[in-house]
């Protein structure tokens, strides 16, 4: 659990900085498809902070009759080496290796909420399927910023 948390945390508060496109989220070819649907950055980052530790799960597992050497005094930190491994690994692998450019947007789209006002700017003319004006001052297609109501759009 410890690598997958790891992998969450970065993506969420490092890499997009809370910034998601709650739409997008639900459309099965949107800008967090990835490589056909699979983020292998965070696969490769869980792999990173999960694969250490086997040597001490298979010894825990087996009631200490297999040998694995002193590898399984990682597994004793199982959760610490695991999510501050993968961490490393995915903010390493986002940043400097192959950094996500899609998926990252410069206006969080989130759904209406009870109590909500119309928002004072509006994306005008972009039809999103889901029945409702939508809030987000974001092109989804061009990643445009709208200014406010009535202007075009501009980056």
């Amino acid at each position: 659990m410890g690598p997958l948390a790891g992998v969450m945390i970065v993506d969420f508060w490092v890499i997009k900085k809370t910034k998601v496109n709650i739409h997008e989220l639900y459309r099965s070819h949107g800008i967090y498809h990835y490589s056909h649907g699979i983020n292998w950055r965070a696969i490769i980052a869980w792999v990173f902070g999960f694969a250490p530790l086997m040597p001490g799960f298979i010894k825990a597992c087996s009631g200490n009759t297999i040998n694995v050497g002193n590898a399984w005094q990682v597994y004793t930190l199982a959760w610490t080496f695991g999510i501050l491994t993968s961490m490393a690994v995915y903010y390493i692998i986002c940043t400097w290796i192959s950094p996500q450019t899609e998926s990252l947007i410069d206006v969080a789209v989130l759904p209406p909420q009870r109590g909500d006002v119309e928002a004072p700017f509006m994306l005008e003319g972009v039809d999103t399927g889901y029945g409702y004006a939508e809030k987000a001052a974001v092109d989804v297609d061009t990643k445009k910023v709208g200014t406010n109501a009535g202007s075009s759009l501009s980056e």
